[in-house]
C-alpha cells in the first residue's frame, strides 16, 4: 500500500501543479483512492481498505 500512495500523492502533486487554479477530476481504482484517502488525513494506510469509496461515486478534496 505503501508503494501505492507514494506513487498516487506523486501523480497528483503533479497534477495540481499543472493546474494550480483547479478545479481537476482525478479517476482512479478504490484502493489507490482508499491510499490517497488515508494519506491525506494522516490516517494508517493498514485503514485504505476502509476508505475505498463506493463505485461511481465522487469524492471532494481540497489540496493542501
Amino acid at each position: 500500500a505503501a508503494e501505492v500512495a507514494e506513487r498516487a500523492m506523486a501523480s497528483l502533486r503533479e497534477i495540481t501543479g499543472l493546474h494550480p487554479r483547479g478545479p481537476v477530476i482525478v479517476v482512479s481504482h478504490g484502493l489507490t483512492l482508499g491510499c490517497v484517502v488515508c494519506s491525506l488525513q494522516g490516517l494508517p494506510l493498514e485503514w485504505a481498505r476502509q476508505k475505498v469509496p463506493p463505485n461511481g461515486s465522487a469524492w471532494e478534496q481540497t489540496w493542501p
